[in-house]
Parts: C-alpha cells; structure tokens; sequence
C-alpha cells in the first residue's frame, strides 16, 4: 500500500476519534474513502476535508457587559445577537 494512504487507525490517530467513529463516518459517507478488499483506505486529502468540514465560522458576539445581552436563553439575549448581526 503506498504510504500516502491513511490507514483507520491513521486516521483515528490523527483526529483524536475511535477507530469505531471513523468507520461509522465512513460507512454514512461523511468521511470519502475506498474499501481495498475489506479494509478502508483514506487519501490525506480526504481526511483533510473531512476534519475541516466540522469547522464553523465564528459568529458574531455580543458582550454581556454592553447591556445588548440577558440572561442566556433569554429572549433580551436572543435580540441582542440579531442586532449583532
């Protein structure tokens, strides 16, 4: 197998998830791999990809202090992000 390949444990290895959460992703298709014979195999750009797209942008904050936010869950909260945003 050429070394560029990830192996599930690579992969598990270098995202910190079980073997067992790598499969199930590649199973459910949210992680691309290829199935040589019965084992997975994951191309580095893949994992990459896969890592990356849990990644959100962070949104807009809104300082407690300002007098913008309540409490969290409130409703004063709840308008103080929408005019945040």
């Amino acid at each position: 197998m050429p070394s560029a390949l990830m192996s599930v444990t690579d992969v598990a290895s270098q995202s910190g998830f079980s073997t067992k959460t790598v499969l199930r992703a590649l199973g459910a298709g949210e992680l691309v791999g290829s199935k040589v014979r019965s084992r997975w195999v994951v191309w580095p750009e893949d994992f990459r990809a896969w890592i990356d797209g849990g990644r959100r942008e962070a949104g807009p904050s809104v300082d407690s202090t300002s007098g913008e936010a309540g409490e969290v869950g409130s409703v004063e909260r709840l308008r103080g992000i929408e005019r945040a945003a």
